[in-house]
């Protein structure tokens, strides 16, 4: 493995590790900070990337992550959050029980998804080996397991945009940037969309997750 594969590995389960805060996180503000920080670790990988294979789309993509996923749409949770204090913090139900559940969920989700549909198909993958898939995967199942664990608009968004964020991780080492690029552009628009949503009927809990539908 070279020293450029070695960076990325480590970056990504830096990123990983992110994913877990985000989850065991009570505290609102802290999870959006946990969003901004991993938005930046993946828009590093990006840029190495770019440095990795000279291309500077990947530049461009490492900036449309760290703008708009990364401060954009924090700033904007932010600013709702200043706006109800009950938003400060969300109980939870309590960190071993947290971390538990979410292994199992990460772990098993990403066994079924690798093994049984990557693992029979040829992949290519930009760097290192299909293991670095992983990474990614795991954190898709984490934002899932944030969305139907929690209950507030607030957190279940933050699931959301982490989602958002394994999808982009997972493409880098996958697909073409130029279609990463409008995927990254659409995906935000949602996210933006979904701010817009709670400011203007100011749902601020969900007890059901069918809540969310249109």
């Amino acid at each position: 493995m070279t020293f450029i594969a070695e960076i990325v590995y480590m970056l990504s389960a830096f990123t990983l590790l992110s994913a877990f805060f985000i989850l065991l996180q009570p505290f609102i503000r802290s999870m959006i900070r946990g969003i901004v920080v991993q938005s930046v670790l993946i828009g590093l990988i990006s840029f190495i990337m770019a440095y990795y294979l000279s291309s500077i789309d990947f530049v461009l993509l490492g900036i449309l992550v760290i703008v708009l996923r990364g401060f954009l749409v924090s700033y904007l949770l932010e600013r709702q959050l200043k706006k109800h204090s009950s938003l400060f913090r969300e109980s939870t139900y309590g960190i071993p029980s947290t971390i538990l559940m979410a292994i199992v969920v990460a772990i098993v989700g990403s066994f079924i998804v690798y093994f049984y549909v990557f693992y029979n198909l040829i992949v290519t993958v930009t760097i290192g080996t299909t293991s670095i898939l992983l990474f990614a995967f795991m954190m898709m199942f984490l934002g899932i397991y944030i969305i139907l664990s929690r209950k507030n608009t607030m957190t279940q968004i933050i699931g959301y945009v982490e989602e958002e964020n394994s999808m982009v991780l997972m493409s880098i080492f996958l697909i073409p940037v130029p279609f990463i690029v409008e995927v990254t552009v659409f995906l935000d628009v949602i996210t933006l969309v979904l701010i817009a949503s709670v400011v203007a009927k100011e749902k601020l809990e969900h007890v059901e997750l069918q809540e969310l539908r249109g």
